[in-house]
């Protein structure tokens, strides 16, 4: 009975011992790899920049021709929770595209300003090397527009989106790899589509786009 007892004490204190190093190891890791104190509600400032592979959707797609855009621009990782953050920014993004008729061919150049709002966990702590997922929503204005047609004006000229606001829907994952407390090295890959049709005359037309990002942090 007491060598049962003493064999209970003894694997109780080893398991212990390993769970106080673990723990110890996590804690050291964490305060390593933080850029300041805990409590700070800005934790990274993300630049980067993206590759977009934007495709029409809807009944009246089959008229429109896709071509690739691009974005840059900063996001940011809000919250003090060890996994689960806010991001938010601002981007600059670029739309291409054209639209293909019997005598004549019209591209389009879109460029918007855009505010992503995304619930993003990471799976093995936000201070660390860890695969991310995330999703919201995105707002985006319309900046500016530009268009052309070729042979010469031999056809009319449409703005590729006539609205001034549109509303998407985003989701992805990614990864950020852990470089120094100051900076991390982040690659992601983001769908986003459009709530509401691009255009005010030719309805049901939306735009799903792919978003292949890469950056490095400021962690604050």
């Amino acid at each position: 009975m007491k060598l049962a007892a003493l064999m209970v004490f003894i694997v109780l204190g080893f398991l212990s011992k390993i769970y106080g190093q673990e723990y110890s190891n996590q804690s050291k890791m964490r305060f390593e790899n933080r850029g300041s104190s805990e409590e700070r509600l800005v934790r990274r400032i993300i630049p980067q920049a993206s590759i977009i592979l934007s495709d029409y959707k809807g009944a009246d797609a089959p008229d429109y021709l896709n071509k690739n855009g691009f974005s840059v621009g900063a996001l940011a990782d809000l919250g003090t929770d060890y996994n689960l953050v806010l991001e938010t920014g601002l981007l600059f993004r670029q739309f291409n595209a054209g639209s293909q008729f019997a005598l004549w061919n019209t591209n389009y150049t879109n460029n918007y300003l855009s505010v992503p709002v995304a619930a993003k966990y990471y799976f093995s702590g936000q201070e660390n090397t860890s695969f991310y997922v995330k999703g919201g929503a995105m707002g985006s204005t319309l900046v500016s527009q530009s268009t052309s047609s070729t042979p010469g004006n031999a056809g009319p000229i449409y703005s590729v989106n006539d609205q001034n606001f549109e509303v998407s829907a985003l989701g992805g994952f990614g990864a950020k790899f852990f470089i120094s407390r100051d900076t991390d090295f982040v690659v992601e890959g983001v769908y986003t589509r459009d709530v509401n049709a691009i255009f005010t005359n030719p309805a049901g037309v939306y735009i799903g786009a792919l978003n292949f990002s890469a950056g490095v942090t400021v962690n604050l």
